[in-house]
């Protein structure tokens, strides 16, 4: 059995998404625990258990949802659509498999708080559609829009927070021109994000270089004046990507002041973990909903037949823990910024710098 070490220092990380690259971001600090406590923390923590009971697997695959609209007639359901009842039992059938949501922001930083033996997943919704959220004539959140279905999901499934990023664009989000100042307010301070859509929804490939960095810069100054944030993700619309899309996305020069810090594609797959040296920020693909092949329920059923391939988190934000076979694919920027733990039938041992 090989021994880890006795000594450690519990750590929180603190990411700033406000400026320099994502790798240069990430603070680590000691948050107001001396070290003779910090010692007791960490040696209180048994990582054997944690390894024998969750195998967790922080190099395993993140699943990231597309979603636009729900609609109130089954014949109307698609790639991106969801009745509320099957929005409803998709959320339940995520919470009853172990999944948690995180924002985006919390994805691309590698700062999360999942509790150990779940798995992260990130929902996305495209458009700002009205279906996303609507106030009765009472003033009360409609039960049938996605918000409303979210604070459902709180009150009746302990733990399952309702994380998410709103890709919008102007005039009209959620049915309102100018947005309503209500909602922006409960979606900061309820933890979901807003998201960069373009203004207008713009069709990328159809306009020249300087129309394409125009609309992304004005729906960046939107959404500043709104959450007072410069960094911002993106939605490519309608999924089309114009030539030298990458370059574009990460706004080399171009968009400062404003940081794009992810971009989100329309795809049919999950994505490597944030701590993959294979995981690209500008490139992630996402899973539309439905039950057809390689769509949400796809996917459930494969890692559900295949738990070894999903991302399995072991519980400590300050901790990467992997099986020692898969440490080929760990990013050294993820293992300069946490701590990571190595397993395999011998035992456990910390990875050295």
């Amino acid at each position: 059995m090989m021994y880890f070490m006795k000594w450690a220092v519990v750590l929180q990380l603190t990411v700033s998404l406000l400026s320099g690259p994502l790798s240069g971001d990430v603070v680590v600090k000691n948050q107001g625990i001396n070290e003779e406590d910090a010692k007791a923390v960490a040696e209180s923590i048994d990582y054997e258990k944690i390894v024998d009971e969750h195998k967790p697997n922080e190099l395993g695959q993140v699943m990231i949802v597309m979603y636009h609209n729900l609609v109130s007639d089954p014949s109307k359901e698609g790639y991106y659509a969801r009745t509320p009842e099957n929005f409803k039992k998709d959320l339940i059938r995520l919470y009853s498999e172990g999944y948690v949501p995180i924002t985006m922001t919390e994805l691309v930083t590698g700062d999360f708080d999942v509790p150990a033996g779940k798995t992260p997943i990130v929902l996305t919704f495209d458009d700002g559609h009205p279906s996303n959220f609507q106030y009765l004539e009472d003033g009360t959140i409609d039960p049938s829009c996605v918000i409303g279905i979210f604070e459902s999901m709180e009150r009746e499934y302990e733990g399952f927070g309702g994380k998410a990023i709103f890709y919008v664009n102007q005039p009209v989000v959620f049915g309102n021109a100018p947005i309503d100042a209500n909602k922006v307010e409960y979606l900061l301070t309820s933890g979901y994000e807003l998201g960069n859509h373009t203004a207008g929804h713009v069709n990328l490939t159809e306009v020249d270089q300087e129309k394409q960095r125009s609309t992304i810069v004005k729906q960046a100054e939107y959404l500043e004046a709104l959450n007072g944030n410069s960094s911002f993700h993106f939605s490519v619309p309608f999924g089309q990507k114009p030539k030298d899309y990458f370059e574009l996305v990460k706004g080399e020069g171009w968009l400062a002041p404003y940081r794009m810090v992810s971009s989100v594609n329309v795809g049919w797959n999950p994505i490597k973990s944030p701590f993959d040296t294979r995981f690209d920020a500008y490139d992630l693909n996402r899973i539309t909903v439905g039950d057809d092949d390689y769509e949400l329920n796809f996917w459930l059923d494969y890692f559900k037949d295949n738990p070894g391939r999903r991302f399995i988190s072991d519980g400590l934000k300050d901790v990467i823990t992997i099986n020692k076979e898969t440490m080929e694919y760990l990013s050294e920027g993820a293992s300069a910024q946490k701590r990571v733990l190595l397993y395999d039938e011998g035992g456990i041992e910390w990875k050295t710098k």
